[in-house]
């Protein structure tokens, strides 16, 4: 027998017919026909219920006629206006302060502060609110900011930027993965991943992947074990993966049981040519660079000895500081060395030469005397390694920031070892030009500088083999109008031809960013082929800055005065802070666990505590309120709610649970409840907290409830009635006193 095909009510096309409001007066709100008189409103825009409601429940409206008729149906409909107002007013105003919850809380994670500081945020809120606006102070208070609810807040945004990347990675054509392994206060190992993911329109993002700690030493199989967890979490695969860029470090770098190696295994298992991978390496580790050299390790090992021993200690810094007074140099104090910045050894090296002579009177002073400082040969050293530093440092600055791509970043390190050759032959002949510091010396030779520009060359050699392995893809990519077809892969040839012949094309190229070019340029249907191959290289990482700059926040973030904040809290808190954009400029992440777009909703609301003009729709008018007016209709109906409700019945909710149950009508959450707790248990103290919970949120319903011989009223938006009669224990568990 064959199935009759349920019918669906809403793909019907039905529309409200205006003269329904004078024949049987209903308006259509929200899509549904309702009637003015009684308020109900019907399921299906259909003619014969609309009839069938005011024939059996509003017959005696016949008898009306005329213009009698017509000035009954306008005064209803402008009854309803101020009712309309009312609802919406609780909702703009308490979204508005949820908001400005939410945006101290992203401040406070930006700025990498403690939770607990979002208490002295709201005092400081509250005594400039008392001076500046007085009549706001109420305002202010209501303002949720203790530690509990600063963290909650940071994790909802965390958690929204997280779900955002998860509905991202989707549309990514590509991505790679940039990795820095750094040991934190407590000595955890953390693994910061990022990801750079392109879309077939030439969209990039970067953004944290996952913060992972582990609390043993961390080998190259560990790692690897963290990055495809991580992967799994986002159902990343490995043939959309692009590149792996590392900080260098040993458990990431060894050729059998370093990361990369695990990676390129993997490749290996799922039949892909590891060949295809780009790998890069990061050079602002520059005392990776140092180990290459003995004589210059032992340079800065002496440096970092002398600067801990005067910054260690409260007063050998101190009398450093008088000494340096007495001399009348023209440094106040010496620079510390910070390992997470690694730009500040260029500026310690410097500080420490410059005061070397004021460095070594207070040595002997306190009686460490440091006899390298009395030899002429390390000063040359120290004199040298300033300005190799100065110039690694210039070249540090250029790989820094966002969305660099890995064509600047080969260009930049080749112009570099063309000067380490240049340096090397100079060197070579004594000739000091570039490297004033060493000529301030007088050195008798220069050769053995010559030398350590060699081993210098060496090292970025070894460092970037891999990139430069893919030159000529890169030249592809960032050059297309230069390469030469006949020395580019094959299933390229005839699309580098049709591209370098147009004319109109190169002038493009010439005048637009490279992303930007392709991105309007180079289409799918002429050059497919070519435009795949610059997906895939503009989403590899062309520097491990993102890592840099986040290794130094988790640095602030997990200090000495704050070591206890735990593996959790502090992927969520620098998830916040590394997120390029602001979260809370004009919405709030918070959720319903049915539906995540709320920031939609919350599109309206206003970032401060201010009230907005409100549009009131009725069925044949389209309004504005100003504020006064606004505010007048709004004081008149609570007025009115006042004067209906007893003075228990506005009285026995506190302000703590109307914001708990604001929050839950604000939101819709299906799933959610907030169960209040009943102190005296009789008929009378039970049906109040029901009529004072349903007349201040129309939207939520109520039921008693039994819970462990005790009862409660349990609170739920009416959307999710049946939601929740299946799972009755899905609540917040807010169990709050009724006084």
């Amino acid at each position: 027998m064959a199935s009759t095909k349920k019918r669906k009510v809403d793909t019907e096309g039905r529309s409200f017919q205006e003269k329904w409001t004078n024949d049987y007066f209903f308006v259509e709100v929200k899509g549904k026909p309702m009637c003015l008189v009684c308020g109900n409103a019907l399921a299906v825009m259909k003619k014969a219920n609309l009839e069938r409601h005011y024939s059996s429940k509003h017959a005696e409206l016949k008898e009306l006629g005329g213009q009698v008729r017509l000035d009954k149906i306008r005064a209803l409909q402008q009854s309803r206006a101020p009712q309309e107002v009312t609802l919406a007013t609780p909702c703009c105003a308490g979204s508005n302060i949820i908001q400005a919850s939410y945006v101290v809380s992203e401040l406070i994670a930006r700025k990498l502060r403690p939770h607990v500081e979002g208490e002295f945020v709201k005092d400081c809120m509250v005594a400039a609110a008392k001076l500046l606006a007085p009549d706001k102070v109420k305002l202010f208070e209501s303002v949720s900011l203790s530690q509990r609810t600063v963290s909650d807040r940071i994790a909802d945004l965390a958690q929204d930027i997280e779900k955002t990347l998860q509905d991202s990675v989707g549309d990514f054509q590509f991505f790679s993965l940039a990795c820095d392994v750094t040991t934190d206060i407590t000595d955890t190992v953390q693994l910061a991943v990022f990801i750079r993911g392109i879309t077939a329109e030439f969209d990039t993002r970067e953004e944290l992947l996952s913060l992972e700690a582990l609390h043993s030493p961390a080998s190259g199989e560990d790692l690897f074990e963290r990055l495809v967890l991580s992967m799994k979490n986002l159902e990343l695969t490995f043939e959309k993966l692009s590149g792996l860029t590392t900080d260098g470090a040993l458990a990431t770098v060894a050729s059998q049981e370093g990361l990369i190696a695990f990676v390129k295994k993997e490749w290996h298992h799922l039949s892909l040519d590891p060949s295809d991978l780009v790998i890069c390496h990061s050079i602002t580790q520059q005392e990776s660079l140092w180990a290459q050299s003995s004589r210059l390790s032992d340079v800065m090992s002496t440096v970092l000895a002398c600067v801990n021993f005067v910054k260690s200690r409260g007063f050998n810094s101190l009398q450093l500081k008088e000494l340096l007074s007495e001399l009348d140099s023209e440094y106040s104090d010496i620079v510390h060395h910070c390992e997470v910045r690694q730009l500040s050894h260029g500026n310690l090296l410097v500080r420490f030469y410059e005061l070397r002579n004021e460095v070594k009177q207070f040595m002997e002073m306190k009686g460490r005397p440091v006899r390298e400082l009395s030899d002429s040969q390390w000063l040359c050293d120290l004199a040298f390694m300033v300005d190799i530093t100065k110039h690694l440092s210039e070249l540090t600055v250029k790989l820094q920031g966002p969305n660099q791509l890995l064509s600047n970043l080969l260009s930049n390190v080749k112009s570099f070892e063309a000067k380490l050759k240049l340096w090397k032959m100079q060197l070579e002949r004594n000739n000091t030009v570039h490297f004033p510091t060493l000529e301030g010396q007088k050195p008798s030779t220069t050769l053995e500088y010559a030398g350590e520009c060699a081993k210098l060359g060496e090292a970025f050699h070894e460092r970037f083999k891999d990139v430069k392995s893919k030159q000529m893809e890169l030249n592809i990519f960032a050059t297309p109008f230069n390469v030469e077809p006949a020395h580019v892969p094959d299933n390229l040839q005839h699309e580098i031809i049709d591209l370098q012949s147009d004319d109109e094309l190169k002038a493009r190229y010439n005048n637009l960013p490279l992303l930007e070019f392709y991105k309007r340029y180079v289409g799918n249907a002429e050059f497919p082929t070519l435009r795949r191959h610059a997906l895939k290289y503009a989403s590899v990482f062309g520097t491990t800055y993102c890592c840099e700059q986040f290794i130094s926040k988790l640095a602030m973030a997990k200090s000495r005065l704050h070591s206890r904040l735990t593996d959790v809290s502090l992927e969520k808190q620098l998830r916040v802070a590394t997120h390029q954009y602001r979260l809370t400029s004009h919405t709030s992440p918070k959720r319903s666990s049915s539906s995540h777009h709320i920031r939609d909703y919350l599109r309206c609301c206003l970032e401060t505590l201010k009230m907005e003009p409100v549009e009131v729709t009725g069925d044949s008018m389209k309004r504005s309120l100003s504020i006064d007016e606004h505010n007048d209709l709004a004081q008149a109906d609570e007025a009115k709610r006042q004067k209906d409700l007893s003075k228990d019945t506005v009285t026995v909710l506190t302000e703590e649970d109307k914001q708990r149950l604001e929050e839950l009508q604000l939101f819709k959450n299906k799933e959610a409840s907030v169960a209040i707790k009943i102190v005296e248990d009789t008929k009378e103290k039970r049906t109040i907290i029901h009529q004072a919970v349903k007349s201040l949120f129309p939207e939520l319903e109520t039921k008693t409830e039994e819970r462990d011989g005790k009862r409660y009223i349990v609170a739920y938006h009416a959307a999710g009635k049946k939601t929740l009669a299946r799972t009755e224990k899905l609540c917040y568990q807010n169990v709050v006193d009724a006084n």
